[in-house]
């Protein structure tokens, strides 16, 4: 059973994935961590489900020491195994002062 980790899985395409995942058997998707930044509800509603495979992570991907601390977290709950898949859907959108952004 893989290991996931999806950053932007809390809406879009990330989250869609994540619902994908969840709905595989126990025995090929495992344990699931998810980084969602905004509408979390969505997100946290899979995380409640009995199973306990989806594991929400808090993770800011412009923060060197957030990404720091959440890779020692799942690094923490998985052990020797690993993480099998790493997904990095997270997008950041940073404008230039004097970008186009104002025409």
């Amino acid at each position: 059973m893989a290991s996931f980790l999806i950053t932007g899985a809390s809406r879009g395409f990330g989250l869609a994935l994540t619902r994908e995942l969840v709905s595989r058997p126990a025995s090929e998707v495992g344990h699931h961590y998810c980084h969602g930044a905004r509408r979390l509800p969505d997100l946290n509603k899979i995380a409640k489900r009995p199973s306990g495979r989806v594991v929400v992570v808090k993770l800011d991907v412009t923060d060197d020491a957030s990404v720091k601390k959440a890779a020692a977290e799942v690094e923490a709950k998985l052990g020797a195994k690993g993480l099998d898949v790493l997904i990095n859907n997270a997008g950041v959108c940073q404008y230039a002062p004097d970008s186009t952004n104002s025409m």
